[in-house]
C-alpha cells in the first residue's frame, strides 16, 4: 500500500479497488477516520423521556445514549468501571438506574455510580471514591437539530464548527417545520456485504447508476420515475453541490411533486427562512433527495407508488457502521415532520419498506452491488486494478451556478464523480501521510 501513489491516482481521477477490501486499510480507518470524526448515533426523538435509552455503535466502541433525570441527552461508553463488563445488553428499553450484570454496580441516569456491593467489607470501612468510578462519558457528544453525534477524539473541533457551512442544507431538512422531525421507529438494521465507502459513494454522487440497477422499480411503476427521466434529461437532471464536510444533490422538483399534503408544503413555507423556502418552489424548484455528510451518515428522499396512483414521499437516514473490510451493518431510520398526520407518517414508512427497507426493491439493488464490489477487490490482481472517477471532472466538469443562494460551490449536473472523490480526498487526508 502506498498513500502517496493513490493520492497522485486520485488527482488523475482513479482509485484502487483494494481500498474497499483490504484488512490493513480497514484497520486504519477504525484508529485515523473513525476514532476522530464526528459520527451519528441517531435521533433524539428515539429518547423521548427521562430514563430511556438507546445503545450505539462507533465501529466496535458501543456507547449508552441515555436521557438523564433532568432530561439531558448524554452517552456513556457501555462499559462498567469495574471489570469492563457491558452495562446495558438490550439495546433499547427504559430503565430507572443502570445495573451490571457482573457484580452489580449501580449506576444512576446521569452516570453516577451509587451502589457497590459488599461496598466496605470488601474495600475498606471508606468504601470506594464512587465519584472516580462513574461511567465514562464519551470524549464528545453533540446534538443538532435533533441528530445526536459523538466523537472519540477529545482534541477534534465542537461539533457545530465541525458541520460549518453544511448545517444551512441540515437545517433545510431538518428544520423545515416549527417541530422539526421524529423517527418512526426503531431504525432497521441489517449486515450486508460491500465497504461503507462503497455505499457512502453511492449516496454521495452516484446518480449514474440508477436507471440501471433499479430499472426494474421504475418498469412495474413503483417508482414515480420512468426510464427518460433517468437517461433522456427530466428531473433527475438537477444540482450536485459540494460543500464541507459533505456533498448533496437536489433534483428539480418541488415538494407537492413528490406527493407532500397541501398541509406540510404551506408549513415549510411558513417555517424556512426565505432563501431556503424559495428553493422549495415554483418556477424553479430544487428539492434535496440526497445528502451524504462525511464519514458515513446519508440521507435519502425519495418517493414511491402505495397503490396505484398514490405518491407517498419519505426521508430515510442511514449510517453504514463498518463491522470489516468487505462487511458492514446498516443502520436505517424513517424521519417525519411531527406535525405529519398520522396516516401520512405510516404511509411514508410503507414507502421507505417498498424501497430501501430491509428487503426493499431499492435496497437490494444496491447491496448486490457492493457485496459484488467488494468480492471481486479481494483478488491481488483485480484489487490492484485502477477504478475510473472522472465523469463530470476537470475539462469535462459541468458549469457551475453562479446563482446558488446556499454555500458552497453548486454544478448544474447529478450525474459527476465529483462528490466521490471529495470524499476518496477526504479520506486520505484522514488516513495519513504514509501507510
Amino acid at each position: 500500500m502506498n498513500a502517496s501513489s493513490l493520492r497522485d491516482e486520485l488527482a488523475r481521477g482513479s482509485i484502487r479497488g483494494y481500498i474497499y477490501s483490504d484488512p490493513g486499510v480497514f484497520a486504519r480507518e477504525r484508529t485515523h477516520v473513525f476514532g476522530k470524526t464526528w459520527n451519528c448515533l441517531g435521533h433524539e426523538s428515539e429518547v423521548p423521556l427521562p430514563g430511556d435509552y438507546v445503545v450505539r455503535y462507533i465501529g466496535d466502541d458501543a456507547l449508552i445514549v441515555t436521557r438523564g433525570s433532568s432530561g439531558e441527552v448524554r452517552a456513556f461508553h457501555n462499559v462498567c468501571r469495574h471489570r469492563g463488563m457491558e452495562i446495558c445488553r438490550a439495546e433499547t428499553g427504559h430503565a430507572t438506574q443502570h445495573v451490571c450484570p457482573y457484580h452489580a454496580w449501580t449506576y444512576d441516569l446521569d452516570g453516577h455510580l451509587t451502589g457497590v456491593p459488599m461496598e466496605k467489607p470488601g474495600y475498606g470501612p471508606g468504601g470506594l471514591q464512587k465519584a472516580d468510578f462513574g461511567l465514562l462519558p464519551v470524549a464528545q457528544f453533540g446534538i443538532y437539530n435533533g441528530l445526536m453525534f459523538a466523537n472519540l477524539d477529545p482534541a477534534a473541533p465542537a461539533l457545530r464548527a465541525w458541520l460549518g457551512d453544511f448545517a444551512w442544507y441540515l437545517d433545510l431538512v431538518l428544520a423545515r417545520t416549527p417541530l422539526g422531525l421524529e423517527v418512526t421507529g426503531p431504525p432497521q438494521r441489517w449486515i450486508t456485504g460491500g465497504n461503507w465507502k462503497m455505499a457512502s459513494e453511492n449516496f454521495i454522487g452516484d446518480s449514474y447508476h440508477a436507471a440501471f440497477t433499479h430499472r426494474s422499480v421504475m418498469e412495474i411503476g413503483l417508482h414515480p420515475n420512468t426510464m427518460r427521466d433517468w437517461t433522456k434529461g427530466g428531473n433527475r437532471h438537477g444540482v450536485h453541490v459540494q460543500v464541507e464536510p459533505g456533498s448533496l444533490g437536489f433534483t428539480r422538483l418541488a415538494p407537492a411533486q413528490r406527493g407532500y399534503p397541501a398541509d406540510l408544503v404551506d408549513l415549510f413555507q411558513a417555517t424556512l427562512p426565505p432563501v431556503q423556502a424559495r428553493l422549495l418552489s415554483e418556477p424553479e424548484p430544487r428539492w434535496p433527495s440526497r445528502i451524504h455528510l462525511y464519514p458515513n451518515l446519508s440521507f435519502l428522499g425519495g418517493a414511491c407508488y402505495v397503490a396505484p396512483g398514490v405518491q407517498i414521499p419519505f426521508l430515510t437516514m442511514r449510517v453504514w457502521r463498518p463491522i470489516g473490510p468487505a462487511s458492514m451493518e446498516v443502520w436505517s431510520w424513517v424521519l417525519v415532520e411531527r406535525e405529519a398526520h398520522p396516516e401520512f407518517k405510516r404511509l411514508s414508512q410503507r414507502a421507505y419498506m417498498l424501497t430501501f427497507g430491509s428487503s426493499g426493491t431499492e435496497e437490494q439493488d444496491d447491496a448486490e452491488n457492493w457485496t459484488s464490489i467488494a468480492r471481486a477487490s479481494r483478488g491481488p490482481s483485480a484489487g490492484a486494478m485502477e477504478q475510473l472517477l472522472t465523469m463530470n471532472v476537470a475539462q469535462h466538469a459541468p458549469p457551475v451556478v453562479t446563482d446558488w443562494p446556499g454555500p458552497g460551490t453548486a454544478y448544474d449536473t447529478t450525474y459527476a464523480d465529483i462528490g466521490q472523490r471529495w470524499l476518496l480526498e477526504r479520506w486520505l487526508s484522514d488516513m495519513g501521510p504514509e501507510w
